[in-house]
């Protein structure tokens, strides 16, 4: 298999919440779910993570010293049905940034969430890695995501 052949890593999830409130979820209470200690770049430094709500806003995380590392870049800004953006969340810059779209429909009286992780052919010859880690790691953070829509 190339680094051309991989595939993305699609995790879904269903919530019982109309999609606006899942995409409020999503979105503007991101810090308040996303698990900063083990998934960030400052880990138990980080105060903060956040992303600015428009095409092109930052999706970020702020540190108690107040500085801030970018973790990518919202490439697509459609509330309440899709959001997509660049995915970087290291210090090494020269890290190629990835792409992750999350689409949110409406299914009964809920909303199912869907995040497609794609673009592993830019790492190279750690795409497959990534990949695998991602693979593991999208899934108990989702979880984390369902839990606050209830909150």
């Amino acid at each position: 298999m190339t680094t051309t052949d991989i595939d993305p890593v699609v995790a879904t999830v269903q919530v019982e919440v109309p999609p606006d409130r899942a995409w409020a979820t999503f979105t503007t209470r991101l810090g308040e779910w996303w698990p900063a200690a083990t998934h960030s770049i400052g880990e138990h430094d980080v105060v903060a993570i956040a992303m600015e709500e428009r095409l092109d806003g930052r999706v970020y995380e702020r540190r108690t010293d107040g500085s801030e590392h970018p973790w990518g870049r919202i490439t697509a800004w459609e509330p309440t049905d899709r959001l997509a953006f660049t995915w970087r969340p290291s210090l090494d810059t020269t890290h190629q940034p990835t792409s992750v779209e999350v689409t949110f429909a409406a299914v009964g009286g809920g909303t199912e969430v869907r995040l497609t992780h794609s673009g592993w052919e830019v790492l190279g010859e750690q795409a497959e890695a990534m990949r695998a880690g991602y693979n593991e790691g999208w899934p108990p953070v989702l979880e984390l995501f369902v839990e606050a829509t209830n909150t």
